[in-house]
């Protein structure tokens, strides 16, 4: 698998070799050398995070790309420092050039989305959330360790009123759930909020889970701890965007890609 991965990158950083060795050593072209050496050397170093993970049947370990990260992101301040550089401040497209070709390479070679499939199945009902379970007991969790819902929400009536809390979930945005609600004879609407058995409108609490929204391209994460934050998380990464994203659960954003975590 390592080896795949080197050949499939091979004639990319043949093309930056050729690239660097045909510019002058000028002030300009020298930094231009340096970025494409730069770009070239943190592709390499996330293949190897991603290569390591695959030989160990294991999830990548964060803590390696952010090295690339760093690494690249310090090489062009750097080379940017010294002055004579054509363009400044080209280190957030570079490195978006150079994650898309990341997550190309990574596709040819397997589901980025499976990285940890071939890990011991997870233990439910053992109390520990691990990768592939949502959760493992604890407030909205079921006995398959999935959640019931990340898009909480209900309506509250007056006191009087029976009901005097209505569910509404599934809306992704407020203004939804509060014309629900209003359609229902309450003025009143919860984001996030679960009729509890006081029969009124109440956050919960639950497990830490790490939420991930997949963007075209591009991906950010959280973590929830109670039922506003997961739909929270889901109103700004589906409703807010009309659902040109989606949310994963029980994922990172890793390389541009939502991965189970």
């Amino acid at each position: 698998m390592v080896g795949r991965l080197v050949w499939l990158v091979a004639p990319i950083l043949a093309t930056i070799a050729l690239a660097t060795d045909s510019i002058a050593a000028d002030g300009a072209s020298a930094c231009a050398a340096g970025k494409l050496r730069a770009a070239a050397r943190k592709l390499t170093d996330k293949l190897g995070c991603h290569a390591s993970a695959l030989g160990r049947a294991a999830a990548v370990d964060a803590a390696c790309l952010a090295k690339a990260e760093a690494k690249f992101s310090a090489k062009f301040a750097k080379l940017e420092a010294r002055g004579g550089c054509v363009t400044v401040g080209d280190a957030p497209s570079v490195e978006a050039t150079v994650d898309d070709t990341l997550t190309d390479l990574l596709t040819q070679v397997r589901n980025v989305t499976t990285t940890t499939t071939s890990l011991p199945p997870p233990a439910c009902g053992n109390g520990i959330r691990e990768v592939g379970e949502q959760c493992d007991g604890g407030n909205l969790c079921t006995s398959t360790c999935t959640l019931t819902g990340i898009a909480f929400g209900c309506c509250e009536f007056p006191d009087d009123h029976v009901p005097a809390c209505l569910a509404a979930d599934g809306f992704s945005l407020n203004f939804n759930m509060y014309s629900f609600c209003l359609s229902k004879g309450s003025s009143q609407n919860v984001v996030g909020g679960i009729c509890g058995a006081s029969g009124n409108c109440e956050i919960v609490n639950v497990d830490p889970v790490p939420l991930c929204c997949q963007a075209p391209g591009s991906c950010s994460d959280d973590t929830a701890n109670d039922s506003f934050g997961l739909w929270w998380f889901y109103n700004h990464c589906e409703g807010i965007t009309s659902f040109s994203s989606h949310t994963v659960v029980a994922a990172s954003c890793v390389g541009g890609t939502c991965t189970p975590s």
